[in-house]
């Protein structure tokens, strides 16, 4: 019941986590895995309920001036139940390097998921997001998808809970919590047997940062 980020991972390398069981529903922001500024990186049979994020992979601002980059993170064989708010699974949003790299997300169910996103790319800050696998992925929509009044300080729509999967680079100069000045690039991702079931009505969504 963690009153914030549950399990954080920051700057660390050659880390396994293994049967966790995790169940953070006291209030919104308490993410479950947020893996940060890490590498060689491996989650698995585990089951995540939280009001916020699952697992999200972030590469936050440092105050050093290595940006380490994201590499070889994989999570398989997990149950994620994300209620509310945040994500199943995020890559991002704070994207504060040079390069993601090598990131495997394999054998996961998404279970009852009433928030904004099941799979989220959003890179707000300058990184190349490449070779990343989205490989036998059931997703379980609910119809039913915010139950209180939820409140953010930027785009009014950002949490619009329409999406059951969305890539997308967010114009450095509109990013709220962006640190960069130059725009992300997504490229090389793979998606493979990805499957849903539930509102038919969710939506996929692919954006960059400029119409072209």
């Amino acid at each position: 019941h963690s009153p914030g980020w549950t399990n954080v991972l920051d700057e660390s390398q050659d880390i396994t986590y293994r049967g966790i069981r995790l169940a953070g529903q006291r209030r919104n922001n308490n993410d479950g895995f947020d893996i940060c500024n890490s590498s060689d990186v491996l989650v698995d049979d585990c089951w995540i309920r939280t009001i916020d994020d699952c697992v999200t992979i972030k590469a936050r601002f440092t105050t050093t001036s290595t940006r380490m980059h994201i590499e070889n993170i994989i999570v398989q064989n997990t149950t994620l139940w994300n209620y509310q708010g945040g994500n199943g699974i995020v890559v991002g949003s704070e994207s504060c390097t040079d390069v993601y790299n090598n990131i495997v997300f394999r054998n996961i169910d998404i279970i009852h998921n009433t928030s904004h996103r099941a799979i989220a790319m959003e890179i707000i800050d300058s990184a190349h997001v490449t070779n990343t696998v989205f490989d036998d992925i059931r997703m379980e929509l609910e119809n039913d998808f915010y139950n209180y009044d939820h409140t953010y300080p930027y785009e009014s729509d950002w949490r619009n809970p329409t999406k059951f999967l969305s890539l997308e680079i967010i114009p450095a100069d509109e990013a709220y919590y962006g640190t960069d000045t130059e725009d992300g690039i997504i490229d090389g991702v793979i998606f493979n047997n990805i499957k849903f079931v539930g509102n038919p009505a969710r939506l996929m969504e692919f954006k960059g940062a400029s119409p072209d």
